[in-house]
Formats: structure tokens, sequence, C-alpha cells
């Protein structure tokens, strides 16, 4: 069965794939996407204090995630709406170290209060809210 998520027929739903990891201390980023470290606290530092833009990117997801649930009709318990930010912060965080690395001008507002993102808009984010429910 665990052939089956690896070769891509079958995706591992969200649950399984905590119960995995967490008794393990073994990273969902590491789990689900193969990136950063395997275990939790692997890291060689600690995790900086939120910004004011993290604050306003953070809103800005919440708000999006929000809207698209309303337009799409969908409910989340509140703890997958905060593991649903998360997954969004992590991918948007590794999309603008890319952008970064690449030369180009990360858009402003993400980072700045009133943007909501737009889910619907970028598939991958509408992605991990059908994973996540």
């Amino acid at each position: 069965m665990l052939a089956r998520y690896v070769q891509g027929v079958h995706r591992l739903p969200f649950e399984v794939a905590v119960r995995l990891a967490d008794p393990h201390g073994v990273s969902l980023q590491w789990l689900a996407f193969g990136e950063g470290p395997m275990r939790l606290g692997d890291g060689d530092h600690a995790p900086a204090l939120p910004t004011a833009s993290d604050e306003a990117l953070l809103g800005n997801l919440i708000e999006g995630l929000e809207s698209y649930l309303l337009a799409e009709d969908l409910r989340l318990h509140p703890r997958h709406k905060a593991r649903v930010v998360v997954l969004f912060r992590r991918l948007l965080d590794r999309r603008r170290a890319k952008m970064l690395a690449d030369g180009l001008d990360v858009p402003p507002e993400l980072s700045t209060a009133g943007h909501p993102i737009d889910i619907a808009a970028d598939p991958d984010l509408a992605d991990i809210v059908r994973l996540v429910q």
C-alpha cells in the first residue's frame, strides 16, 4: 500500500501523514515534499520572531482561505485551517526564496495587509485545501 503513495497512484491523506510523522518526530515538509530536515528540530537555528510583514502575510493567507472556503461552500475544522495556513506559508516561503535566488522581485502585496491571497487562482494552494479536508 505504501508503494502506491510513493508511485503517485494514490494520495496520502493529510491525517495519515500526520499520524505517521508526529510520533517519530518527522517533519511534514520532508514527508510531503522531500525538502528540509527529515527530523523536527534538526535545523541550524531557532525560528525568528514574526515580523509585521509575516503577520500581514498570515492575515492575507487567512483572509484568502476564508474567502475560498465560502466561495467553494467548504468547511474546515479550525485545526485543519491552521494546518492549511502553515502549509500555505511553507509553499509561499519556498516560492519567495526561489524568486529571490532567480533575481526576481517578490510581489510586495504578499506582505502588505489587506491583500488576501487568491486561493482559487493558484492550483497548488487549492490542492492543499482539498487534501486537508
